[in-house]
């Protein structure tokens, strides 16, 4: 591989992190590790790795993983509003007006021309949550 690691080096991040991974999950790791180091240039090789372990396991297991937790529902979400400043995320439009009306908006547009409050979306390959049975968990 290109980019200098193999099977044994993914085979050790998971033992790092508690994880078990099959020799196919490590190959799949490997061929998408090139797009995950281009998309978080900032991140070490490991916890690329590590993100995409959890990513790979968590399809393996049939689970949904999110970026974010909404701070009104608690369900998972992968875009949707947030208001960093106070570390709060929204996945509905109602739920983010009604939070910058209680904040003393009179709307969500005046909120968002002055940088209260934005849309994003997250990439896939960070999550922070995963669903299991209905339930959510950190990673």
């Amino acid at each position: 591989m290109s980019h200098g690691l193999c099977i044994q080096d993914v085979m050790n991040v998971a033992k790092s992190i508690n994880k078990k991974v099959t020799k196919s999950q490590a190959k799949s790791i490997l061929k998408e590790y090139p797009l995950a180091q281009l998309s978080d240039p900032s991140g070490s090789w490991n916890l690329v790795i590590e993100d995409l372990i959890y990513n790979v396991l968590s399809k393996d297991e049939g689970n949904k993983t999110y970026a974010r937790k909404c701070s009104i529902t608690g369900k998972g979400m992968n875009e949707g509003w947030i208001v960093e400043d106070h570390d709060m995320y929204f996945s509905k439009q109602k739920d983010a007006k009604a939070y910058v009306k209680s904040c003393g908006y009179k709307s969500l547009k005046k909120a968002f021309k002055d940088d209260f409050i934005y849309w994003t979306e997250w990439y896939q390959d960070e999550p922070q949550y995963v669903e299991n049975n209905g339930v959510l968990f950190d990673l």
